[in-house]
């Protein structure tokens, strides 16, 4: 697979995931962890939210950056311990034909 088309398919992946992530956090929030009171009030005071509607838009936002953030981060470590494996695996393994 060339380089270009794994930068595509890994930039897919994020997106997607993180869709996916950010959609069950925001239908399911029983199941994650809470924002901390005042972790939530710094960012609803930075972003300046006056009403419900800028309430919601910066809890989207917010939870948007972490769900891209855990995804990113968690995408970057299953790409360096693939290296790492093959890094180890001797090169006849490498090589040799799938069935």
């Amino acid at each position: 697979m060339s380089a270009r088309v794994k930068s595509v398919a890994i930039a897919i992946w994020i997106v997607a995931a993180t869709l996916v992530l950010g959609y069950s956090w925001f239908n399911h929030p029983d199941r994650f962890p809470a924002v901390p009171p005042a972790l939530r009030d710094w960012i609803l005071a930075t972003y300046g939210a006056n009403t419900a509607e800028e309430v919601a838009d910066a809890g989207l936002l917010f939870g948007m950056s972490v769900a891209f953030l855990l995804i990113s981060i968690g995408t970057a470590a299953g790409i360096v311990a693939v290296r790492a494996m093959r890094r180890r695996m001797p090169s006849a393994q490498r090589s040799a034909p799938r069935r």
